[in-house]
């Protein structure tokens, strides 16, 4: 259909918006980005449920709002809103401030962005704090150029997306929430299918002369690197053996002696475990290596035979747990691994397809171990989060990213999950650009100068496009005012039967 007239005049004077502010927009995400803010709730101190840093950019972002002038509210150290305009019927802006730790292979410093060539390089630049600028700036663009919204607007911005969705259950509990938001913590057309998540601990016995491993990951981003310290002697010969043939199975391993013992460090490629791509799991190169040395007997060796057949994918292929249907793949990640009192302890997050059940995975997954002598430790189940893909926003919202684009498409689902999981009536709409049909209307792709694997969320050199930026600035706009049509009296009830 197209944008009307009308549409296509917001849209273009949003980019001009934008454009005389981007130098400022450019700047003021690089000082949000400087903020290490890694979600530590067992760093909580008064009025900061999240550790200081989290707390440091939620005053940030404060800071920012409240000098151009918009009215801001904290809530309990767990989230900051900003809002504008009418205050009978609200649309929500959704964000989050939180950011995955660093972890290693970095080209540039994760926490001193850079900016080079119309891109800006640093751990949070896409997840999520480019789109989090983009909200608190959506809301300066309709009380600066004046277009007139029925609804006032409210952008919520929540400091532990990343490590459980804490900050937003509490807003949810003891705030407004707007009748209808946009979660920007996504891909466009729109995401209305989002997978099933299971967290587990896997225990498996282990001794001690099969060495000390451990990772310096977090169960929310694959790990880059993997670390084992090995004091038997028989073991450690073995090993020194196969370093000095080169057979080692991928590139990536290292290893040095202190005093008698021997370490070996192994290399992945870390990334988003929802959105795996070209990750590779340190955890399985390790144990890869360790199994071609021969240097393991027993027990110990179908251990490790496990742990590069777990995590030598992403998919599950190799344990025979991977899982298909129309909503996308099985993905899983073992991000967390530590020796403690004979065992292995490993932390895995497995996010499958809508029509698979969890309990099923479970109980595969534990055919898997209890014959080696381990077991299965379930620490969480999350159901899938479904909208109907003819429903009337998810449907709004997908005509919108198509009206603008000249793009044809579908609603998507994906492994992430995002806010929509906890904020009723919400829906994840853009800004990244996931599917091929979506990427083929992206400003800029991804930058040249970086190499294969690196500038993706949660991976080494993560980095963001402007123009990406500006050009969902638009379509944010168009959206909102789409959105706030359907405020017209005639429209009232049947947007209060939605939110129900």
């Amino acid at each position: 259909m197209g944008l009307s007239e009308a549409e296509q005049r917001v849209r273009a004077d949003a980019h001009a918006w934008f454009d005389d502010h981007r130098d400022e927009f450019v700047s003021t995400l690089v000082d949000w980005v400087r903020i290490p803010s890694v979600s530590r709730a067992d760093l909580a101190e008064p009025g900061a449920p999240f550790g200081r840093e989290v707390a440091r950019m939620l005053d940030a972002i404060a800071r920012t709002a409240e000098s151009s002038g918009l009215e801001v509210c904290s809530h309990d150290g767990y989230a900051v809103s900003v809002r504008h305009g009418a205050e009978d019927r609200e649309i929500g802006l959704i964000s989050h401030i939180d950011v995955v730790p660093a972890g290693d292979g970095w080209h540039f410093d994760p926490f001193e962005p850079t900016v080079r060539d119309g891109y800006v390089i640093g751990r949070g630049v896409r997840d999520n704090k480019g789109a989090a600028l983009l909200d608190v700036s959506l809301l300066r663009f309709f009380r600066d150029r004046g277009h007139p919204l029925r609804c006032g607007l409210r952008v919520i911005l929540g400091g532990a997306e990343e490590t459980g969705m804490a900050d937003m259950e509490h807003y949810v509990r003891t705030a407004r929430v707007p009748e209808v938001s946009l979660v920007t913590d996504g891909f466009f057309p729109v995401n209305h299918v989002q997978h099933g998540r299971i967290a587990v601990e896997v225990r498996l016995p282990w001794s001690p002369a099969a060495g000390v491993l451990s990772t310096d990951g977090t169960t929310n981003s694959v790990p880059a690197r993997a670390r084992a310290r090995f004091e038997d002697a028989d073991v450690v010969a073995g090993l020194e053996r196969i370093l000095r043939l080169g057979e080692t199975p991928r590139d990536g391993v290292q290893a040095h002696r202190e005093g008698e013992a021997l370490v070996v460090e192994a290399e992945g490629m870390a990334g988003h475990p929802a959105f795996p791509g070209s990750t590779v799991n340190a955890v399985a190169v390790l144990a890869e290596f360790v199994l071609r040395s021969g240097a393991l007997s027993g027990t110990d060796r179908l251990v490790a035979d496990l742990l590069a057949r777990l995590l030598g994918d992403q998919y599950g292929v190799g344990a025979g747990l991977d899982r298909t249907d129309d909503s996308g793949r099985l993905t899983l990640n073992g991000g967390a691994l530590e020796c403690r009192d004979g065992e292995l302890h490993l932390t895995m997050t497995i996010r499958h397809p809508v029509r698979q059940e969890a309990r099923d995975i479970l109980r595969q997954l534990d055919t898997l171990v209890a014959p080696l002598g381990g077991a299965v430790e379930e620490l969480s189940i999350v159901p899938p989060h479904v909208v109907p893909a003819d429903d009337p926003i998810v449907e709004l919202l997908r005509a919108t990213f198509d009206d603008a684009t000249g793009a044809t498409t579908r609603p998507m689902a994906m492994g992430g999950g995002t806010h929509a999981r906890v904020v009723p009536n919400s829906h994840t709409f853009g800004p990244g650009l996931f599917t091929d049909q979506a990427i083929e209307y992206a400003a800029r792709r991804q930058a040249g100068f970086l190499p294969a694997g690196h500038g993706d969320p949660h991976g080494p050199d993560e980095c963001v496009a402007i123009d990406n930026l500006r050009m969902a600035f638009g379509i944010y706009a168009v959206a909102l005012t789409r959105l706030d049509e359907l405020t017209r009296l005639d429209e009232l009830a049947r947007l209060d039967e939605v939110v129900r």
